[in-house]
């Protein structure tokens, strides 16, 4: 089996979650929740350091404390490490 169809049989099964994930991304748009639109973009400054489970638990983290919006400084990087 050559690269191209690997990538193309691998698309093929991993389709319908991307498609379930823009739909949640979409449904939040339209419903203009700044809260989870904040939520998605921190999570999305921290991927690029770090694994994105570990990047989501920080936020979940974040968001129980009610620090997402409201945190100070250190509240916030205690979540983070």
């Amino acid at each position: 089996m050559d690269v191209k169809h690997e990538i193309k049989e691998l698309y093929r099964e991993v389709r319908p979650l991307i498609e379930k994930r823009l739909m949640e991304f979409r449904g939040i748009w339209e419903k203009g929740d700044d809260c989870a639109m904040f939520k998605e973009f921190i999570f999305c400054l921290l991927t690029p350091q770090s694994k994105a489970k570990i990047c989501w638990a920080a936020v979940e983290r974040m968001e129980q404390k009610s620090l997402l919006l409201d945190g100070d400084y250190r509240e916030i990087l205690e979540c983070l490490e």
